[in-house]
């Protein structure tokens, strides 16, 4: 079932890419690779499959809450630079002022006070990006510096195409069609198959 086979790699796989991910910028072709690796588990050789990019949406949105790898390395190194502001740790919050100290300043203001860095490698750009996203978005703030955790901060740069094949054009209202799907008690067999179904992925057969 594709719900089970998505949790499979959520627990036992990608939770330890997480780890490193949370430091380290993975290469489009890495993220390229991993996500064929992950499309080939899930579908099991099937020819008709939801792309993936639509199957990362929430539930109410046409997806299967699959994680988005590039999405989550993007929130987790943010989320790693707010724990460490909000940390006693005197080296490690030097260090990050000294790169991105001015950036933080408006929900940091202890932070860029002293040296700063003129020239900023490219590893803490790609940081700086993703969180003069979250600041224009008003997501980070001074008030939300202290609770903002990486579930918030995934979520508010998750954005997902919907189904297109069964959305595009369409004057049905699929909000209501995704909940009746994941609020009525089916078994697992029948929302998968409903799911392919409304779809347009379920084969004239089955």
């Amino acid at each position: 079932m594709l719900q089970q086979r998505i949790e499979i790699v959520r627990t036992f796989a990608l939770s330890r890419v997480y780890f490193v991910a949370s430091v380290i910028p993975i290469r489009k072709a890495m993220l390229k690779s991993f996500e064929t690796i992950i499309g080939k588990y899930i579908w099991q050789g099937r020819l008709l499959r939801v792309a993936l990019p639509e199957m990362k949406n929430q539930l109410l949105n046409g997806g299967l809450k699959l994680p988005c790898l590039a999405t989550m390395n993007q929130s987790l190194m943010v989320s790693q630079c707010l724990r460490l502001i909000r940390s006693a740790d005197i080296k490690s919050i030097a260090h990050l002022d000294f790169w991105m100290g001015s950036l933080f300043q408006n929900c940091a203001p202890h932070l860029g006070q002293g040296l700063v860095a003129k020239d900023t490698p490219e590893y803490f750009l790609k940081i700086s990006e993703s969180v003069a996203l979250l600041m224009t978005s008003d997501v980070l703030n001074v008030q939300s510096l202290k609770k903002l955790n990486n579930r918030i901060i995934y979520r508010s740069f998750a954005e997902f195409p919907p189904p297109k094949i069964v959305e595009k054009n369409s004057m049905i209202y699929y909000k209501l069609v995704w909940r009746k799907l994941w609020s009525v008690n089916f078994s697992m067999e029948e929302t998968n198959t409903l799911y392919l179904l409304i779809n347009n992925k379920l084969p004239v057969p089955e």
